[in-house]
């Protein structure tokens, strides 16, 4: 298991560790100040011993279920996903992420340790894969989604993002998440770059409505360029009307993205 509920374990349990060293400090210092309240707590342990083990008892066996639940979900998916690598047998091709084909060819590979990715996804970025498969040894490869930049950085050798708004819509000098993230990548800390790319969720929320969804409205494939030069000029980097025949946002588009950009910190963020 490499999350619970959206954390990191790891993170989840040092954070709960020194939860739990807090308030039995805090506990300790209020039974040194509070020696009254400490043999009230205890002596109901003596008058009755046979509740009180009731009640410990009951939090050992709900402890334990829990514990058990999360176990036999790891056990089950271990499991299948080790049944169906030793199915394949003599392999001749195998599609994994970037650092699993050796693993996968000795048959010694923990189901654990390698990364799977949906089907679903592929089918997004199979035509990015293909272009990298043929030629990706000669040219640099990109896809210009910034929502797929670390997968396809880190499970298909992708080496650069561009062609992208995002990168000037998403950050400041001062802030410049889809670089620091990418650094973490390169450095190792793939959870940190993870934790650190799901933050610009609502930013990637706000590029589909204003700037995919628009796109793909107008049929032609034309970029909104109104939507992106009223974006940045709200940034508070200008860049001049838009030329006919394109027309520019009006009064009520633009004050929608302003209250947007407002809620994203964004608003007047490159005003100088």
């Amino acid at each position: 298991m490499q999350e619970l509920f959206g954390i990191p374990v790891g993170t989840l349990a040092l954070v709960l560790a020194a939860l739990v060293v807090g308030a039995l400090a805090v506990l300790g210092v209020f039974a040194l100040r509070n020696r009254v309240f400490v043999r009230l707590g205890v002596r109901n342990v003596r008058r009755r011993p046979a509740r009180s083990a009731l009640i410990v008892t009951g939090l050992m066996l709900g402890t334990a279920i829990v514990a058990a639940a999360l176990a036999t979900g790891d056990t089950m998916s271990h499991t299948i996903r080790q049944s169906s690598l030793a199915a394949l047998g003599e392999t001749d091709e195998v599609v994994s992420v970037a650092g699993a084909e050796a693993e996968l060819m000795s048959g010694e590979v923990e189901a654990a340790a390698v990364r799977y990715f949906p089907e679903g996804h592929y089918r997004e970025i199979a035509a990015a894969l293909e272009v990298q498969a043929l030629v990706g040894d000669r040219i640099v490869v990109c896809d210009a989604d910034e929502g797929d930049w670390l997968r396809l950085h880190l499970d298909h050798g992708f080496r650069s993002l561009m062609s992208t708004p995002a990168l000037a819509m998403y950050q400041t000098p001062d802030h410049r998440p889809i670089l620091d993230y990418t650094r973490l990548a390169d450095g190792g800390d793939i959870e940190g770059a993870w934790a650190l790319q799901r933050t610009l969720e609502r930013e990637r929320d706000a590029f589909e409505r204003w700037m995919r969804d628009q796109w793909l409205a107008q049929g032609g494939g034309a970029i909104p360029i109104a939507e992106l030069k009223a974006w940045l000029g709200l940034m508070g980097l200008p860049q001049g009307p838009v030329r006919p025949p394109l027309i520019p946002l009006g009064d009520q588009r633009l004050e929608a993205l302003r209250a947007d950009l407002d809620a994203l910190d964004l608003l007047d963020s490159l005003a100088s």
